[in-house]
């Protein structure tokens, strides 16, 4: 029927199969992609801060339990009493324990933070490519 192939595809591009198939907008689809990456960057950047400061917190916390400790054993090795140092040894973990349950809620409040506010950009996004418009919260 057809010798030459690009006759073939002459044929099919006028065929009434193409001629029927809507048109695509692709300067839609770029915003989209657009907004979409953007939203991606605009997560990414606070889940990058809010991890920096996890780590700080747990730094901090780390090193201010190395030094209290280190204070703890020389105060201990010093009173050359085994009630004493038995003392002190509590004190401290009791301190530790009461400074890490601290902290630790302190991290889980960074990241619900975190986390809602990922979910709230990524909403907004949603929200702005199905109605193409930014949302009102």
């Amino acid at each position: 029927m057809y010798n030459n192939p690009f006759e073939f595809m002459q044929s099919f591009m006028n065929n009434s199969f193409t001629k029927n198939m809507p048109d695509i907008d692709f300067s839609s689809m770029t915003n989209t992609m657009k907004n979409t990456a953007e939203s991606i960057n605009s997560i990414n950047h606070k889940a990058s801060e809010n991890l920096q400061s996890i780590f700080k917190k747990g730094s901090d916390s780390l090193q201010k339990n190395t030094t209290e400790m280190y204070n703890t054993m020389k105060k201990a090795v010093s009173t050359g009493d085994v009630t004493q140092a038995c003392n002190c040894q509590q004190q401290y973990f009791q301190s530790t324990i009461d400074s890490n349950i601290k902290n630790t809620k302190e991290i889980i409040d960074i990241t619900t933070k975190s986390m809602m506010d990922s979910l709230e950009t990524f909403r907004n996004a949603v929200y702005a490519c199905t109605t193409g418009e930014k949302s009102k919260k």
